[in-house]
């Protein structure tokens, strides 16, 4: 066995929802086709590099010095965008083929580093933390699409792409990402989706800092269709078969991109009437444990003593929530 070590391109790629599609007894026993094809989509646009299969997905390493990298992303982007329009072909072909709905796209992630490269009997891989880091990009490029490592890249000029942050597993701070359009737009607002029956959670999160009691507050967006320019905690819909606390933690990373543990012991209960439906819900306090708060859906995201949450007028913070903070913290 030799190991020696290799900078590289690595990309992972995957078929989003193949595995819920194929598990549709009617396309069952053709989804190996389907898998077969995309296989050679992908050595058909990336001769010469190393392709690792993965079931329904791919690792690709591109070896290139690092002088070179900066011209290669383009030529990378290039396949990828020729991949993905002759996957969508194959679709198309599929659903007509057998009558079967076919609606699947790919996610993409892509970043650069040494890596190790391991030669044994003629067979070769790789390992190492950037192959990790390129798998864990790919996880979040959702719905669909392309998330391109920002560190590694300069995608500024491109109309493509646009930067973001996220929580990565295993990673303690926020990645700085290029994301392309599909996914940046891909936020959906609360209010867009309807749980039935709709029940919501919410947290109010606080930290200590120099012995006093400091409380995160977001102010609301002013295209809200609900409580426009209004200070709120943080929540939304309880999912099916979600536990609160789940929900409350899940609501807090994905809106605020922060990390926070829930203290279930005598949640707030809660009430929202915007005039159409009456919406019950649980408050719990939450403790800050890691991340830097930023939000897409709020103008203002802030920290506040507690001490000073009663200055805030009632005409900038929606109602009950001074109430639910009192409760909670008393």
């Amino acid at each position: 066995m030799q190991d020696t070590d290799t900078y590289s391109i690595v990309i992972f790629t995957d078929i989003r929802g193949f595995t819920q599609w194929a598990e549709n007894q009617n396309v069952y026993e053709y989804a190996p086709e389907l898998i077969k094809k995309f296989n050679g989509l992908l050595e058909n646009n990336f001769a010469g590099c190393f392709i690792k299969k993965l079931g329904d997905g791919a690792m690709i390493v591109f070896e290139k010095q690092p002088e070179e990298i900066t011209n290669v992303i383009n030529e990378v982007l290039n396949k990828i965008d020729i991949v993905t329009k002759q996957f969508n072909s194959e679709c198309i072909q599929f659903q007509t083929l057998y009558g079967q709905k076919t609606d699947l796209k790919l996610g993409w992630g892509i970043t650069r580093g040494t890596i190790k490269k391991i030669s044994h009997d003629g067979n070769v891989d790789y390992r190492g933390s950037t192959i990790n880091r390129a798998a864990r990009l790919c996880d979040i490029a959702r719905p669909f699409g392309i998330v391109v490592d920002k560190y590694n890249f300069d995608l500024s000029k491109s109309e493509s792409f646009e930067e973001s942050e996220y929580r990565i597993k295993g990673i303690s701070e926020s990645v700085s990402c290029w994301v392309s359009k599909e996914i940046s737009r891909a936020y959906v607002r609360r209010e867009q989706c309807k749980e039935c029956p709709e029940v919501h959670v919410a947290g109010i999160c606080y930290r200590e800092r120099n012995g006093e009691i400091e409380i995160l507050l977001s102010k609301r967006s002013m295209d809200r269709k609900i409580y426009p320019g209004l200070y709120e905690g943080c929540g939304g819909q309880l999912k099916a078969n979600e536990e609160f606390a789940t929900g409350v933690i899940r609501h807090y990373r994905a809106e605020m991109g922060i990390t926070v543990s829930v203290e279930n012991s005598n949640p707030y209960l809660y009430k929202i009437e915007n005039g159409e439906s009456l919406i019950n819900g649980l408050c719990f306090k939450c403790k800050y444990i890691e991340g830097e708060p930023k939000s897409q859906n709020h103008s203002k995201t802030e920290w506040i003593k507690l001490k000073d949450i009663d200055d805030i007028s009632d005409n900038e913070i929606i109602p009950g929530i001074k109430k639910e903070i009192s409760v909670l913290f008393s």
